[in-house]
C-alpha cells in the first residue's frame, strides 16, 4: 500500500510593496509600471492612481493583517448555484 501525504506548507519569504495611496486613501499593494519615457512607476493596483509616497516592503504576514489574502484559495462553500457566480456566469442560462 502506497501512502499518500500533503507537502507542508512552506512559509511565504517573499516581500510585497504597499505604500499610501491617495486614492483610495489607504495603504495598497503597488505594481511597477512603465510610463511613456519608459521610466519605472508605481501605481495603486486598485485604482491606478501614481504613488507619491516612500514604498515599504512588508511580509506576508503583515500584508495579512491589513486585509490581503495570501495563499491557497479556500474550498467554495457548499450550496447556491455550484460556482457560477465565481465564474462570472451568474445570471447566465445554460441551455
Amino acid at each position: 500500500m502506497i501512502a499518500a501525504t500533503m507537502p507542508s506548507p512552506e512559509p511565504i519569504a517573499a516581500s510585497f510593496p504597499v505604500a499610501f495611496c491617495k486614492g483610495c486613501g489607504k495603504s495598497v499593494v503597488t505594481g511597477l509600471t512603465l510610463d511613456d519615457a519608459g521610466i519605472e512607476r508605481r501605481l495603486c493596483v486598485h485604482c491606478d492612481t501614481p504613488i507619491t509616497t516612500e514604498i515599504e516592503w512588508v511580509s506576508a504576514t503583515v500584508l495579512e493583517s491589513t486585509g490581503y489574502y495570501i495563499g491557497t484559495p479556500t474550498a467554495p462553500r457548499a450550496g447556491g448555484c455550484g460556482g457560477g457566480c465565481s465564474s462570472g456566469a451568474c445570471g447566465v442560462r445554460k441551455n
